[in-house]
């Protein structure tokens, strides 16, 4: 049985029913939680604003769906906040960098 708060955080992050579905589970599991606390925790050790593939690879993840959409859900909730964007060295691509709130 999912409770009211994992329903409601499932419902403010996600749009589509498969994402909502996949996330009551994550959350009935606790993982979600317990990786945004670890998310938290490195980026509040980091001195400078980090991307979200610095944060995948120095929790040991090999996917960054296992941490971008923590680091969403922790900006929609005002727990990090936006500080810019930098060229990725693994992509080319311009990313954006976070800091703690």
């Amino acid at each position: 049985m999912i409770t009211q708060q994992a329903q409601d955080e499932a419902d403010q992050f996600c749009a589509h029913p498969n994402s909502v579905a996949s996330l009551k589970d994550e959350i009935q599991q606790g993982h979600p939680r317990d990786r945004r606390a670890e998310i938290l925790r490195h980026i509040g050790l980091c001195s400078f604003a980090v991307t979200d593939r610095m944060v995948c690879r120095a929790l040991g993840y090999s996917d960054m769906n296992q941490v971008r959409p923590r680091i969403t859900e922790l900006l929609a909730m005002g727990k990090l906040r936006e500080l810019g964007s930098q060229r990725c060295h693994h992509t080319g691509k311009t990313v954006r960098t976070v800091v703690l709130a």
